[in-house]
């Protein structure tokens, strides 16, 4: 057995026992903190990636979710465990407020003029935009009766709707 697969081996061990720390950790990526040394110089020499930061930040963010519910920590996750590398970045390079971007490396993969796919925090809510936003909606789609929709039963009331 050579060197590099004597290192492979160790390596896929390391990360095989990292994982099932994990799973009987209780979402604390703290009490697994004894294998990251080794982890972390396996992803150097292999140079491959045990998406490590990614673990450990979404298993904290499933401990105490934020107002986004770890949308990009899932992201994140699953991008990094691609075959081909991640394909979408979370990016907030010059423009404030993070963005999805499609990685430049696999832009040719997806139907898409510019690698950016729009803010990665979610619009905060509020009554007013939501209404301004049907009303929006309503003049576009040219929808008429757009206030009541009755159930079907209700039309046999003598005053649907009432």
């Amino acid at each position: 057995m050579s060197r590099d697969q004597q290192l492979q081996t160790s390596c896929t061990s390391v990360y095989n026992d990292y994982k099932l720390c994990l799973s009987s950790s209780n979402r604390n990526p703290q009490k697994c903190q004894d294998f990251l040394p080794s982890l972390r110089s396996c992803e150097k020499s292999l140079k491959v990636s045990y998406c490590i930061n990614e673990t450990q930040n979404l298993m904290n963010c499933a401990r105490k979710p934020d107002r986004n519910v770890c949308a990009k920590e899932f992201i994140l996750m699953r991008e990094c465990n691609r075959p081909g590398g991640p394909q979408l970045l979370i990016t907030n390079e010059g423009r404030g407020a993070p963005r999805y971007e499609i990685n430049p490396s696999h832009l040719p993969l997806f139907n898409s003029i510019s690698a950016d796919l729009g803010p990665a925090e979610a619009p905060k809510r509020d009554r007013k935009r939501m209404q301004s936003l049907i009303q929006e909606m309503k003049k576009e789609f040219n929808a008429k009766a757009f206030d009541f929709v009755p159930y079907k039963f209700e039309s046999f009331r003598p005053n649907p709707g009432k």
